[in-house]
């Protein structure tokens, strides 16, 4: 081998690592982080597993996994539940993020088929993995229900687009399955229905597109069989087509929500939102609707995005129409970035397929430093909440323990077995009475308010996340409560020069409706290592109730 060989083999070798880099660094904080604790929607699955295994028949317990989930049908979530329990014994929720985090590496992996076809150097796929696998995920990414749900139906809809595209009739049959699958994971599936559909009308494939509609018929008619809309959501309330085109934006541009400051947070994402809209038009318009007036056969990887494109597109006006009423914020949570992503991936894949690749050659490196530092900063802007959110779910547990003494536990431990953590051999020293402890040295504020109550300290020292956590005890003669706090973090610049990503102080809240009515003397508790401790902060609070 020559020596421009060996340059050439060890480039891509390089390559290869640098791809590998934000996917290794992703699972490694999944691992850390993640923990087997259910939260939220999670809790159906207490109600699900017994039902399944009850006195019913075969009949009943099909239809158990088919049934209505707020306004979902979240048959995939269930059947991983339910080999995860026939399995193991018990039904595990690091499991369940594991499985929904092994879906967004296979939405990668899909993009990387696609890649392959364009015949570019491995240098340019580097962008991909630093934009898909960063910590603004963590809602779905540490949360077993949704990250099956939201980086699954994403997968399934990919898979079900590739068999589309292949002409082979057994892969064409295979697609109905997966367009099934992507229907019953998540409430927007049903778009994969009308995105197929779409991309056998553009390859003119009249027989399959008949056969593919009946298929679709009986999957809406099956969805929508006792559909019953949630009473809770009022779908338009206050909604006008202003607002909705602005919640539009604000879903497609929300991967760029990295700024802090709120009216700078909202301008910014809608003008990502905005261009990244021109851009697909753009695409869709010069070059579709081109190749389709002079009846030109489509590339499949054209096809592949615009099926992308028509998913994101189409999931935006559902989440926009839906959600705008609760307010413009609920248009960028962490749970709905995956799409922002994706439409972003997709166009970088139109401009490798379009673009001249002399100035691609110029441009690609750029491309790369940008997207490292989006995915640095991300990572950076998130970590914080990352970890807070493994100490609320924590929390969480404790207070369902102290308030139940072992009923939790008895309850559930046919289903779910609570995890080994720091506080099982704490548990006893959490209900002591907090005023015999030592006082706490360090500053501390509270300003409560009508809902809710905010502390902080602005002058105590962190140590090491992970050995060491502080958490807020609230006591009264019938119960204790423990929430998380969250430790200040450095700047950026700090950051940088002293690696201290932690900083002096933390801050705190607490909502009162989730709280019984009662006088609470107020602690702190220390957590360090294996060794717990709490001290008095010769307070209290007095949480009343008007309903």
């Amino acid at each position: 081998m020559n020596i421009s060989a060996k340059n050439a083999q060890l480039f891509k070798v390089l390559s290869l690592l640098t791809v590998l880099i934000p996917i290794l660094g992703y699972f490694l904080f999944l691992d850390k982080y993640a923990v087997n604790i259910p939260y939220l929607d999670d809790y159906t699955f207490f109600d699900f597993l017994p039902k399944l295994f009850s006195e019913i028949s075969f009949g009943e317990k099909v239809e158990l996994f088919f049934e209505q989930h707020n306004e979902h049908r979240i048959f995939l979530n269930r059947v991983f539940a339910f080999l995860i329990y026939w399995l193991n014994g018990n039904l595990n929720y690091r499991v369940m993020i594991f499985i929904g985090n092994i879906f967004l590496l296979g939405i990668v992996a899909i993009f990387y088929h696609y890649f392959l076809q364009l015949k570019f150097h491995l240098l340019y796929f580097i962008p991909v993995p630093f934009l898909f696998f960063q910590l603004q995920f963590w809602e779905n990414s540490f949360w077993g229900m949704a990250s099956i749900q939201n980086f699954g139906v994403i997968f399934i809809l990919l898979i079900a687009i590739h068999f589309i595209l292949s002409k082979k009739s057994s892969l064409f049959y295979l697609s109905l399955c997966f367009v099934f699958l992507a229907t019953y994971t998540s409430g927007n599936g049903i778009l994969s229905i009308f995105v197929c559909g779409t991309l056998l009308l553009l390859q003119k494939r009249i027989k399959d597109f008949f056969i593919f509609c009946l298929w679709a018929l009986l999957l809406i008619g099956t969805y929508f069989y006792h559909y019953q809309s949630p009473k809770y959501i009022h779908y338009f309330e206050g909604v006008d087509i202003i607002a909705i085109g602005q919640g539009f934006l604000l879903f497609i541009g929300s991967a760029f929500d990295l700024v802090s400051n709120m009216t700078i947070r909202i301008i910014l994402i809608t003008l990502v939102g905005a261009l990244s809209l021109g851009l697909v038009i753009f695409f869709l318009v010069k070059y579709l609707m081109k190749a389709w007036l002079i009846n030109r056969q489509f590339e499949a990887i054209e096809l592949f995005l615009l099926g992308c494109f028509l998913f994101v597109l189409g999931t935006a006006f559902i989440v926009a129409v839906t959600r705008v009423s609760f307010g413009l914020i609920s248009l960028f949570v962490s749970r709905y970035k995956i799409y922002s992503v994706l439409i972003i991936v997709s166009l970088y894949f139109c401009l490798l397929l379009k673009a001249d690749r002399y100035l691609l050659a110029k441009a690609i490196i750029p491309l790369i430093f940008l997207s490292i530092l989006y995915n640095l900063w991300s990572n950076y802007r998130n970590y914080y909440i990352t970890v807070h959110l493994q100490k609320q779910r924590i929390c969480a547990l404790i207070n369902n323990l102290i308030v139940s003494g072992d009923k939790f536990d008895k309850l559930n431990s046919n289903i779910y077995q609570i995890p080994h953590l720091w506080f099982n051999e704490q548990l006893g020293s959490l209900k002591k009475p907090i005023i015999e402890a030592p006082k706490w040295q360090h500053s501390f504020y509270k300003t409560p308010y009508s809902e809710m109550l905010v502390f902080e300290s602005a002058d105590f020292e962190p140590r090491i996340e992970g050995k060491f956590g502080v958490y807020l005890m609230l006591q009264s003669s019938k119960r204790v409560y423990i929430y998380p706090v969250s430790n200040h973090s450095s700047s950026m610049r700090k950051f940088l020069r002293t690696g201290d990503f932690w900083a002096k102080g933390f801050i705190g809240s607490l909502e009162y409706q989730f709280i019984d009515a009662d006088t609470y003397q107020l602690g702190l508790w220390i957590q360090d290592g294996k060794i717990g401790k709490a001290y008095n902060l010769n307070d209290s609070i007095k949480i009343e109730h008007n309903y």
